[in-house]
This record gives C-alpha cells, sequence and structure tokens, in this order.
C-alpha cells in the first residue's frame, strides 16, 4: 500500500511537470517564430548594418517576446548580407520544481539572406533593354516603332528558351512571341550569362496579344506601386497582368545576333499600339522559391546570387 501511494505521487509530480514541458515547448516555438522574424526583417535593410539592427527592433515586441534577441551582420557573398538573430529567455519552471528544476533556457536562431535572383523564368516577356538604357521610375518605350530602332532591324524584342517536348528550345516565330505575351507559355530558366538571340522585325501584333493577356491600356502604374519609406518606389503586388519581367542585356547590335543577359527588372505595362509597349521599370523584390524550369514540366527553383542593387532581391531564410 505504501509502494502505490509512492507511485501515485510520483506519477502526479511527473503529469505536474509535463505541464511544464508544454509551456517550455509552446515558448520554443515563440522563440523561433522571433528569431525568424527579426532575421527577415534585419536582412531586409542589408547592406546598411545599422540600419539592419534598428529597423527590426519592433518585429521583437511584436511577437511579444520577453527575453533578448541578439544580431549579428556577416557576409557571405559581397558586403553585409547576412543576419543571425537569436532569441533568448529563461522560461521559469513551476510542477518541475519538485525534480528542483526552477527555470530553464529557451533559445531559438534564425539566419537570413539578401540576396538576388540570377535566374528568372515566370512570366518573362519577349522584350529586352540594355543596362546602359535601363531608368527605374520613369515613362519610356520598351517595344519601339519603326523608324525608333534600337539597331538596324532591332525593336526591342527577344528570343527567349520554352518548353519543347523533352528539352527547352529557343523560341521561333510569331507563336512562340505571341504566347509569352499572352502568358499563355513562360520561358525555361534563363541567367544572367546566357546569350539570346535578338528577335528582328517589329512583331505588330501587340495590341490583340496584351488583350487576351488581360492587360489594361492607358493603365494608371500607381495601382500597382507604393513608395516605400526611403523615398525608392516598390511594387505592391506581383502577379498582374499589367506586370513582366524584362532581361537586361548587355547591348544591341545589328540583326539577329546573339547578345549577353546581365540583369532582369520588372515593368509595369502603362500603354501600348500594335507594335509599341510603354511603361515603367521598378526596382522591386520577390518571394523566395520561385520556380524557373530547365526541363519542360519541371520544378527547379530559380538560382540565387549576392545582392545586387540593380537586380530582383530577395530575402530568405538559410538556416
Amino acid at each position: 500500500m505504501v509502494l502505490f501511494v509512492v507511485f501515485l505521487v510520483v506519477l502526479t509530480g511527473v503529469a505536474a511537470a509535463a505541464i511544464d514541458v508544454g509551456s517550455w515547448y509552446l515558448m520554443k516555438r515563440k522563440a523561433q517564430a522571433t528569431a525568424d522574424a527579426v532575421a527577415l526583417a534585419a536582412a531586409a535593410d542589408l547592406p546598411n548594418a545599422v540600419l539592419a539592427g534598428t529597423d527590426s527592433s519592433g518585429y521583437r515586441q511584436r511577437n511579444d517576446w520577453p527575453g533578448a534577441v541578439n544580431l549579428t551582420v556577416s557576409s557571405e557573398g559581397t558586403g553585409a548580407d547576412t543576419v543571425t538573430a537569436e532569441a533568448t529567455t529563461k522560461a521559469p519552471g513551476f510542477f518541475s520544481r519538485v525534480f528542483g528544476i526552477d527555470s530553464v533556457d529557451i533559445g531559438a536562431r534564425a539566419v537570413a539572406r539578401h540576396g538576388s535572383y540570377t535566374g528568372w523564368s515566370t512570366n518573362l516577356a519577349p522584350w529586352t533593354l540594355t543596362i546602359d538604357q535601363l531608368v527605374w521610375g520613369q515613362t519610356l518605350d520598351l517595344k519601339v516603332v519603326p523608324g525608333n530602332q534600337y539597331a538596324p532591324g532591332n525593336f526591342g524584342a527577344i528570343n527567349l528558351v520554352v518548353p519543347g517536348k523533352t528539352e527547352c528550345v529557343d523560341a521561333n516565330g510569331a507563336n512562340d512571341y505571341r504566347d509569352l505575351i499572352e502568358n499563355d507559355a513562360h520561358s525555361c530558366l534563363i541567367e544572367i550569362g546566357d546569350q539570346l538571340d535578338l528577335k528582328t522585325g517589329n512583331m505588330a501584333i501587340l495590341d490583340a496579344a496584351l488583350q487576351n493577356r488581360g492587360a489594361i491600356n492607358n493603365f494608371d502604374p500607381y495601382r500597382l506601386i507604393s513608395t516605400a519609406p526611403n523615398g525608392v518606389e516598390e511594387l505592391t503586388k506581383l502577379d498582374d497582368p499589367n506586370i513582366v519581367v524584362i532581361p537586361i542585356i548587355d547591348q544591341f547590335v545589328n540583326g539577329s545576333h546573339p547578345v549577353t543577359v546581365v540583369n532582369f527588372a520588372y515593368f509595369v505595362i502603362t500603354s501600348w499600339t500594335k507594335d509599341n509597349v510603354r511603361g515603367r521599370f521598378v526596382k522591386t523584390g520577390a518571394p523566395g522559391g520561385r520556380e524557373c524550369p530547365s526541363t519542360p514540366g519541371g520544378h527547379e527553383l530559380c538560382p540565387i546570387g549576392a545582392y545586387d542593387p540593380n537586380g530582383i532581391s530577395v530575402i530568405e531564410l538559410v538556416g
């Protein structure tokens, strides 16, 4: 009988202590959520390490974190591009005190990196511009009209790479060009450093293709653009018929000859005619996990490299 009573006492103590363990587990999850949020918020301000530490402080309060959060900024690529956030606290024990446990150390760690996409696929439009001609936040012509060619025979169109039956192949002809504009087809992975052929000829099928896409002519870009606290324009959404991604090239050459892709940029279409597209480039970021198939039906992720202030930035948790 005495042994049975002792057993009940021990069993009751263990059951009560399990309540503390559950509470510590919830606190551990809150620590991880806080570390993740702080790391991502701080990474968004990189390469400005001072601003990263200041601007992210509010995320600790938003997660109602009772302990400390320590930030460390480091460089994995070019400049300050990585933030490590460690959330720590002491969680009290109540029922576990019968086993001599007054408190436990709770902590979590998160690592976030600020990089840029070095490859793209989805919503890539078959138009281009050179890096020297790229101007942010100003209305400009992208696909130009006859008489304003970038080079003899070149009106701003470019051949992308599209899914074939068994592999990705060079886009060829008006059908591929139209399908890419209408968003009925998507390019396969295009990477910085790839060479693509310029597409010669006026290709005056824009009006019907953009209408089929669902884009709005004479569109107010500020329906999709906001101004960040630092005064820089940014997109409020990334998926809209009036938004495309443009491969930026090194130069225009005469005729249908290869040129080199040097970057990618978001472009808001504001107006068009049958052979002209007008709009504005907006410097903005994109979430991680974007797909860039390198084979028909593939689901490979778009490659990410060092942060490029003129590229499509991405902030992701890497640890």
